[in-house]
C-alpha cells in the first residue's frame, strides 16, 4: 500500500481568497464588492501562487492521491524506483503549484512477441492553471533497463472551470480512467503482433521522424511486422530524443496511429 505522506512535500494547503473589484481610483471598492477572480494561496507561507476566475474548480493535491490511491492500490501500483527517472515528480517552481505522481503496475501485463507490457499512470495537477487535472496512461517494456516507455500513452484531462465540472466526482474519473487503461493495453498492443505493414508505409513511418532521427530509426528495423516497426520507432523516441520536450510525446502518440491504421 502507497503511503500518502510520502508525498508531503506536495500536499501542502491551499486557500482561495476572493479579489474585491477596484474601485475607479485603482483603490479597492469601498463596498468591498469581489471580482469575477480570486487568489490561490499556499497556507503554510502565505505565498500567492496564482489568480484564476471565480468558478475555477480547485483540486487539491491531496483530494486528488487520497481519490486515487485506493484504485492504484486495488491494481498493484508502485512507486517507479529513482533509477527510471520518474520517481515523484514534484515541481519546485511557483510555490510547488505544479506536480506530477507516477506510478507502475508491474502486475499487469500482457506478452507481445518477446516484450512483457506494463501499465504506467501519471496523476498531473496544478494550482497556476498551467495543467487541467490529467490523467496519462501508457505501457512499459520490462526489457529495457531504464524502464522507458515505448510509446502508446493517453491523456485525459478535464476543465475545472464551471459548477457543473466532471471534478465534483473524482472518484468516477478515476475508476474510468482505470478503465480506459485496460483497454488500451489489451486493445491497442496486442494486435499489432499479428499484422505487418508495406514497406511504402515502412518509408513514410521513417519520415515521420525529425531527419537527424531517421536514420536510427532505419538501423532499429528488422522486419515489417507491425510490433518491430513500433518498437524501431519508439526505441528512437525513448533512448534518443528529448522526452522533456512535448514534441516527443505527440510524436510518440502519432506514429502508434499511423502503424496502427497502416499495418494489415
Amino acid at each position: 500500500m502507497i503511503d500518502l505522506e510520502q508525498y508531503e512535500e506536495a500536499l501542502f494547503d491551499v486557500a482561495e481568497y476572493p479579489i474585491p473589484n477596484p474601485g475607479g481610483s485603482g483603490l479597492f471598492s469601498a463596498h468591498n464588492e469581489v471580482s469575477k477572480f480570486k487568489m490561490i494561496v499556499r497556507e503554510d507561507t502565505e505565498q500567492p501562487i496564482s489568480v484564476m476566475s471565480a468558478d475555477y474548480r480547485l483540486i487539491s493535491n491531496r483530494e486528488l492521491l487520497e481519490a486515487a490511491l485506493p484504485m492504484i492500490d486495488q491494481y498493484g501500483g508502485v512507486i517507479p524506483s529513482p533509477n527510471n527517472n520518474a520517481d515523484i515528480e514534484v515541481n519546485r517552481v511557483f510555490g510547488n503549484a505544479r506536480s506530477q505522481f507516477a506510478f507502475d503496475f508491474p502486475e499487469r501485463e500482457v506478452k507481445i512477441g518477446h516484450d512483457i507490457v506494463h501499465p504506467r499512470i501519471t496523476l498531473i495537477n496544478s494550482y497556476d492553471g498551467t495543467k487541467r487535472v490529467g490523467f496519462r496512461y501508457g505501457a512499459y517494456r520490462l526489457v529495457c533497463s531504464n524502464g522507458l516507455t515505448i510509446g502508446k500513452s493517453s491523456t485525459e484531462t478535464y476543465m475545472h472551470i464551471g459548477q457543473d465540472t466532471p471534478l465534483n466526482n473524482i472518484e468516477e474519473i478515476i475508476r474510468k480512467v482505470f478503465v480506459n487503461m485496460d483497454g488500451m493495453i489489451e486493445g491497442g498492443f496486442a494486435p499489432m503482433n499479428d499484422k505487418k505493414l508495406l514497406h511504402a508505409d515502412i518509408n513514410k513511418f521513417v519520415q515521420q521522424f525529425p531527419k537527424q532521427y531517421q536514420d536510427d530509426v532505419t538501423a532499429q528495423l528488422t522486419s515489417t511486422n507491425a510490433w518491430e516497426v513500433y518498437n524501431a520507432g519508439t526505441y528512437v523516441t525513448s533512448h534518443l530524443m528529448d522526452r522533456s520536450n512535448e514534441a516527443t510525446h505527440n510524436l510518440e502518440r502519432d506514429v502508434y496511429r499511423f502503424v496502427m491504421n497502416k499495418a494489415s
